[in-house]
């Protein structure tokens, strides 16, 4: 931040840091990773443009950072001659990585580098470890220990917009991008399974260090209007937003996701409806989650699907139901989920089934049958090992007993 404000005054002697601009020249100096040189080149624009101006150019483009002193070099002149300098001194293959690696955001693992930038010609996957190990030594890519994940490598963000122009002009970006959704779809379709049980933190933790890259792979599906793509992406990654507090996000990346509707699967689109309407029922937006529930039953009714999603809608319609005090009509909808759930050995739908039925017998006034449940629901998930109900089962129970006078079992 000194450097800028020191080559700013050189710029515009009025030029001075305070409270009305302490936030804008720490976001210009954020975006700039602390870069000496794209700093100073920056700073030259100050007189020219707004601070606000400036920081909004940075998010897109490398072409606002075009000016240096007219005694520099010609490569030192601007942030992109100098990269052009770098660029060119690499060999083929090590540019054909580089431009391709440009597509991850957020970091990414060796695997993801080896599976993304290898398809195609000009690279091996048995070569990228040593070219990418090259790019680190040149500074072009950064390699960084995480306790989640293990060795990350990044881009800095003005490196990171320059790859992606070359990646353009090689006309590669949709192929690379391509491979870059699928890869991310594939990580979260592997970890969705394991996100309610002894695996889930380490889980959680991994799709967290991706969220980035998983937002990247959201964007290409909905720009290459891929409804199948965006649609199971955002779909197998609800249960990740919701327990990472980003139900509100996941909402609109599955709206979003639900309006590009052409050419997907009934079964695909149904399984983003399920998605969002837990993420709905989570907010108590009883109204959309409804809405949700029903065309998910109206779809259900033309395609052949799964017994645990069959499972899955009968909660779903039930929910709104008992939560309006329709709980006569919550209860036959929960019966037939666990039902179907039994039949199919689905032991996480039996759970979410009884959660909910023991809700209704609570409304019906069948405290006691309700108690039953709990505790059937509590067993359950110590067997199956399914931990993000548990708590749930176990609170519950210690409730409806608190409110019966049994403290000393309520509180154990």
């Amino acid at each position: 931040m000194r450097l800028f404000v020191k080559r700013a005054r050189a710029r515009d002697s009025s030029f001075s840091l305070g409270p009305h601009n302490a936030t804008a020249v720490t976001e210009i100096c954020g975006k700039l990773e602390g870069i000496p040189l794209a700093i100073e080149l920056a700073a030259v624009r100050v007189g020219t443009l707004s601070l606000e101006q400036i920081s909004d150019r940075l998010g897109g483009s490398l072409d606002l950072l075009t000016r240096g002193g007219r005694t520099a070099e010609p490569r030192q002149r601007t942030l992109k001659g100098t990269l052009d300098w770098s660029h060119d001194l690499l060999s083929e293959p090590e540019q054909i990585l580089f431009r391709r690696l440009s597509v991850f955001a957020g970091g990414w693992t060796l695997k993801a580098a080896e599976t993304v930038a290898s398809g195609g010609d000009g690279v091996e996957e048995g070569e990228v470890l040593d070219l990418l190990s090259g790019l680190v030594e040149t500074s072009l890519m950064l390699a960084e220990e995480q306790k989640e994940s293990g060795l990350r490598y990044r881009m800095l963000e003005p490196v990171k917009q320059y790859g992606g122009e070359k990646l353009e002009e090689a006309d590669e970006s949709a192929s690379v991008r391509r491979r870059h959704a699928d890869f991310f779809l594939a990580l979260a379709e592997r970890a969705q399974p394991k996100l309610r049980g002894p695996e889930d933190k380490k889980r959680l933790d991994r799709l967290e260090s991706e969220h980035d890259n998983m937002r990247a792979a959201l964007s290409f599906a909905l720009e290459s209007e891929d409804a199948e793509l965006a649609m199971r992406l955002a779909g197998v990654l609800s249960t990740f937003w919701y327990m990472h507090s980003h139900s509100d996000e996941g909402r609109k990346w599955l709206e979003a996701a639900l309006a590009r509707d052409e050419g997907a699967p009934l079964a695909v689109r149904i399984r983003a409806l399920e998605a969002l309407y837990w993420l709905a029922f989570d907010r108590w937006d009883h109204e959309r989650a409804e809405a949700i529930a029903s065309e998910a039953m109206e779809l259900s009714a033309e395609a052949e699907i799964q017994s645990s999603l069959a499972a899955s809608l009968r909660v779903m319609s039930a929910g709104p139901a008992w939560v309006r005090g329709g709980y006569e009509r919550g209860r036959e909808l929960l019966e037939e989920s666990l039902q179907i759930s039994r039949e199919a050995g689905d032991r996480i739908m039996i759970a979410e089934a009884l959660m909910q039925l023991a809700g209704t017998a609570w409304g019906l006034g069948d405290t006691e049958r309700g108690k039953e449940i709990y505790e059937e629901g509590a067993d359950l998930c110590r067997e199956a090992g399914y931990t993000f109900r548990l708590p749930d089962f176990l609170f519950s129970l210690g409730y409806q007993l608190l409110l019966e006078g049994d403290y000393e079992r309520g509180r154990h």
